[in-house]
């Protein structure tokens, strides 16, 4: 072989070494940043518990914002753009995500106050990267949208 492309060959084999390096060290990190639920039994049943305690709530709220989606996007689509019923529309999904987000909460409360302290230092990493992981499930309900619009069309 020439000396050109000896160099040459040497440089890719080095180039993709380091881009296997980058890669491999940024998956690294993004599941070192993860905090998965806790293997705890008991705290895996106590969370269950209350979630199964306000599913009834839950699934009630969700059919309300499933509904007034529509309504939504019949205003949003509709020959003359209507600014004051898309404003209702709205504030009424918002008051109902607030009313989810509050029972969020309220399950979150009962269940740390039915776990000990060590399980609730075991839980505070899961509890704790939900509220400041700005990407949390994101990729998931896009997803789910897509495939879910693909099927009404």
């Amino acid at each position: 072989m020439s000396k050109k492309i000896k160099i040459i060959f040497t440089l890719s084999f080095l180039l993709n070494i380091i881009l296997v390096g980058i890669l491999l060290g940024g998956s690294y990190k993004m599941q070192k940043k993860h905090h998965s639920f806790p293997k705890d039994p008991h705290i895996q049943e106590v969370m269950k518990s209350n979630m199964k305690k306000n599913k009834v709530h839950m699934v009630e709220n969700f059919k309300k914002i499933r509904g007034y989606r529509d309504e939504l996007k019949s205003i949003i689509i509709a020959e003359d753009f209507n600014q004051e019923a898309f404003e209702v529309k709205m504030s009424q999904i918002l008051a109902v995500k607030n009313v989810i987000s509050g029972r969020k909460v309220q399950t979150l409360g009962n269940t740390l106050s039915e776990l000990s302290l060590e399980e609730r230092k075991e839980f505070s990493g899961f509890v704790l990267s939900r509220l400041t992981d700005k990407h949390h499930g994101k990729r998931n309900r896009r997803n789910h949208m897509n495939k879910k619009e693909k099927s009404e069309d």
